[in-house]
Parts: structure tokens; C-alpha cells; sequence
């Protein structure tokens, strides 16, 4: 009977080193974000390729907490973008469409396309785009310029804020100088 048991803790001790699963680090696996190569450690199972979601997170700006109570991972991105596609803002005859707003690490990146539906071809054209809050709050500001926009064209502007414009509810472009 003993040497049964003896037999049987054998077999089942080779049957579980002989199973192995495809599990390891691999250092020859590069990260890249933006261009960056980042350091992470990359494992490769089966296959594919995984990598720990903290460093992932953090790659992008986000912050990660762990919350052991609720045994929650909470990842707060820092990064937004608002589009504003099918809303049209008309100053005179000019019209301000396609409003796209990019939480970038030094502020807001702010694109619009600008249509000049006047009969007049603009050699400078100054406008300022206004940023408000749903309690109606001025939230931000931001100017741009354009050159040469002719009758019937349309330009895309290029706008930079630092203001925080990340609850901003509607927009309202004002026409400041046309040359």
C-alpha cells in the first residue's frame, strides 16, 4: 500500500513538472509612445504580449490608484478631447465649423475650420474664440489669425490656450480686425 501511495505521489509530481506553460519575460520587446522608447517589462504568453497597465496608464498622462477596500483600479486621464463637429458658428459672413479641442500637456490645442462666405477676398483676418461654462462662466480665451482667405474658402486655424477649458459648454467667436 505504501508503495502505491509512494507510486502515486511520483506520477503526479512528473505529470505536473512535464506541464509548463509558455510563460516569460522577453527584454528584446521594445515600447514605443509618441516616438519615445519607453522601459516597461513586457511578458509574452501564448503569444501575445502583455505588459503591466500602470505603465501603460502612465505612458499616456494618466494617473493610477489602487484602492484596496473596493479593490478598484482607478486610472484618471488627464488628457481630453472635445469635438464640436456639427455645430456651425457664424460671425458676419464668416462661418467657424468642425471646433476641436486637445488637452495636451502644455494646454489646449484648438482647431476650426473657417469658411469666408463674404464677397471679399481677406488679406488678415483676427478673430477671438471665447469659451464659456454651462452657468454661462467664461471659461477661457484664445485668438487666431489667418492669411489669405479668399472668397468661397476654407482655412483650417490653429488656436493655443492654457485656460482650463475641459467643462466648457458652448463657444462664441468674435471678429476683432479684417484687412
Amino acid at each position: 500500500m505504501k508503495r502505491k501511495v509512494v507510486f502515486s505521489c511520483i506520477l503526479v509530481l512528473a505529470i505536473g513538472l512535464g506541464t509548463t506553460i509558455g510563460v516569460h519575460a522577453v527584454s528584446d520587446i521594445r515600447i514605443i509612445v509618441d516616438g519615445k522608447s519607453v522601459d516597461s517589462s513586457v511578458e509574452l504568453i501564448d503569444d501575445s504580449s502583455y505588459v503591466p497597465l500602470r505603465s501603460i496608464a502612465e505612458m499616456f498622462g494618466a494617473n493610477v490608484e489602487w484602492d484596496n477596500k473596493t479593490r478598484t483600479i482607478n486610472i484618471i486621464s488627464h488628457r481630453r478631447m472635445l469635438t464640436d463637429a456639427s455645430t456651425v458658428y457664424k460671425e458676419n459672413g464668416i462661418t467657424f465649423s468642425n471646433l476641436s479641442l486637445v488637452n495636451k500637456e502644455f494646454g489646449w490645442e484648438i482647431t476650426t475650420d473657417v469658411w469666408n462666405g463674404e464677397d471679399v477676398n481677406y488679406r488678415g483676418l483676427h478673430f477671438k474664440a471665447s469659451f464659456f461654462d454651462q452657468k454661462e462662466r467664461l471659461l477661457g480665451t484664445s485668438d487666431g489669425y489667418l492669411f489669405d482667405l479668399k472668397q468661397g474658402e476654407t482655412k483650417v486655424a490653429n488656436l493655443v490656450t492654457t485656460d482650463d477649458l475641459s467643462n466648457y459648454k458652448y463657444v462664441q467667436f468674435q471678429i476683432d480686425l479684417t484687412y
